[in-house]
């Protein structure tokens, strides 16, 4: 992500600019510390089948199933936590001003928001508010295609018609990958835009007294 010039505080009351920031670094936390230890578990166990997935293709199946919800449940929370923040910020007239379309985002109704929308204000609107250029385009294509690829199995499997419906699903793998890299890649993506705002947000001279590392964890699995 390219950034720009750090954002202009000294018109911003330094207290919402605070919260700003401790806003975003709460979202971080909230996905690695306390939804990620929820799910962790599930993948593990799915994994460990894999290999014998013949002998255990219900169990594969339910684990699967799970796994995906569970996680499209965490994105869509995170991305809705960012939504209220940055709406919020805009309407104290904290960060950078954004357009009329970007508004009508961010005002969406949260039952009314698509999947792509919430993706957008994840990885588009929150980077320009803080004075980064977005690449959401460079990103979809190139850094989350497995996401949306994900997001449409989860669609398919999450209203299903019937049991057998919902067994058609091939839930084995997605063009030849794991549906782990899916949250792999969103993961770490999430953890690099995040902690790219905060950068912008705090003062040079104080970022290194923010452990981002600790923060914004990477997540690993073993694919072998």
């Amino acid at each position: 992500m390219n950034q720009s010039k750090q954002i202009d505080n000294e018109f911003l009351n330094p207290k919402e600019l605070k919260d700003v920031t401790k806003g975003l670094l709460f979202i971080g936390k909230q996905f690695s510390e306390y939804s990620w230890p929820n799910l962790e578990p599930i993948l593990i166990e799915r994994l460990g089948i894999i290999k014998n997935i013949d002998n255990n293709l219900a169990q594969y199946t339910r684990l699967t199933y799970l796994s995906v919800v569970l996680f499209f449940s965490y994105v869509d929370g995170v991305a809705m936590s960012t939504k209220k923040l940055l709406l919020n910020s805009n309407k104290r007239g904290i960060l950078r001003k954004i357009s009329n379309k970007q508004r009508i985002t961010l005002e969406k109704k949260d039952r009314l928001i698509g999947f792509e929308d919430l993706m957008k204000v994840q990885f588009s609107i929150l980077p320009q508010m803080v004075g980064l250029q977005s690449e959401y385009g460079h990103l979809k294509q190139h850094s989350l295609p497995n996401l949306f690829k994900l997001r449409d199995i989860r669609n398919r499997i999450v209203h299903p018609l019937s049991l057998p419906d919902m067994m058609s699903v091939d839930l084995t793998f997605l063009e030849g990958k794991d549906i782990n890299i899916a949250m792999q890649e969103f993961m770490n993506q999430l953890a690099k835009t995040l902690a790219d705002c905060v950068k912008q947000l705090v003062p040079p001279e104080n970022i290194d007294k923010v452990d981002l590392d600790s923060w914004f964890r990477k997540r690993q699995f073993d694919l072998e």
